[in-house]
């Protein structure tokens, strides 16, 4: 089994609705992104998937999210599903599993880290 990680970042600002102490008020963070995919195969000439192909599906994903208010963003508009860390990772896994789905079905995502700070991090994974 391949394993293929590439890393990206956005930055964007949330606040966590109903949230009790300073996470409640808004604030912006430098979001780092890593998504992981794996295959059981490579292709002829040796990749499992070229690495751009794998950058510009996860742009595609991420580049809605960059410098806006998540808030304000209808995936992100309730309670239910506040911009809080681990609901951005799945949001970006399931975006990013049906992009690779249709125009890479020989892969498969594994995961998706999502680092709130240098030390904080959110994952998604099925």
């Amino acid at each position: 089994m391949f394993e293929l990680k590439v890393r990206t970042h956005f930055s964007a600002a949330h606040r966590i609705v109903d949230h009790p102490g300073k996470c409640g008020r808004l604030h912006g963070h430098n979001w780092n992104v890593d998504v992981i995919i794996q295959s059981s195969q490579l292709n002829r000439i040796g990749l499992a998937l070229d690495f751009s192909q794998l950058k510009e599906v996860v742009k595609e994903v991420i580049n809605p999210l960059d410098h806006v208010n998540l808030n304000d963003l209808i995936d992100f508009s309730s309670v239910e599903n506040n911009p809080s860390a681990e609901v951005i990772s799945r949001h970006i896994f399931l975006q990013v599993k049906g992009r690779l789905r249709n125009q890479f079905p020989e892969v498969n995502l594994r995961r998706v880290d999502l680092y709130e700070t240098e030390t904080c991090s959110a994952s998604y994974f099925e």
